[in-house]
């Protein structure tokens, strides 16, 4: 079972990345077509064929579509290569597992409940009490503790452990 959802984590961290690269394209696109605009009507501009009104109202338009642009680039920019990063290794699953299980048996009472709680992130839960999947989030001295390595920065938010379907936006 564990084999199965590292498998589907990483099939669908892979499939995440075919969108965010139209995405890309279309942006620059748009940029490209911003930047066309904005030297056409500095040549009309030049020329005297638009009055100064219309051309500081219509370079602020632009400049304004250009930063919205800029900022969903740099946003999808991150997106995908949080998406193309490794994949989950199974075997360090199963090592962090173990390690927690062991961790989780030797702890007493009160700590056993509060120990999931300190990488659940959310349980998301369909149609009455079935579990669609569980997100865990590590934070770095965990992640260390568990796996005797450092968290990479851009793998810092949650990880969906398990999933019966895709999970919902913005939480893998």
């Amino acid at each position: 079972m564990l084999e199965d959802i590292v498998k589907k984590l990483n099939k669908d961290r892979a499939k995440s990345v075919t969108p965010l690269q139209k995405e890309l394209a279309a942006i620059d696109k748009e940029l490209a077509s911003i930047e066309n605009q904005r030297k056409r009507f500095f040549k009309l501009f030049e020329a005297g064929n638009v009055d100064d009104d219309l051309f500081v109202d219509r370079l602020t338009e632009l400049k304004v579509q250009h930063e919205q642009l800029a900022r969903r680039n740099a946003e999808a920019e991150r997106q995908l290569a949080d998406s193309t990063s490794d994949p989950v290794p199974l075997q360090q699953v199963r090592k962090a597992l173990t390690k927690f299980q062991r961790l989780l048996a030797e702890s007493p009472p009160e700590t056993q409940k509060t120990l999931p709680q300190t990488v659940v992130k959310q349980i998301h839960v369909k149609d009455g009490r079935k579990v669609e999947g569980i997100e865990i989030e590590l934070a770095p001295t965990v992640h260390k503790h568990f796996l005797n390595s450092p968290l990479p920065p851009k793998r810092r938010r949650g990880l969906l452990l398990f999933a019966s379907k895709s999970p919902p936006p913005g939480t893998a």
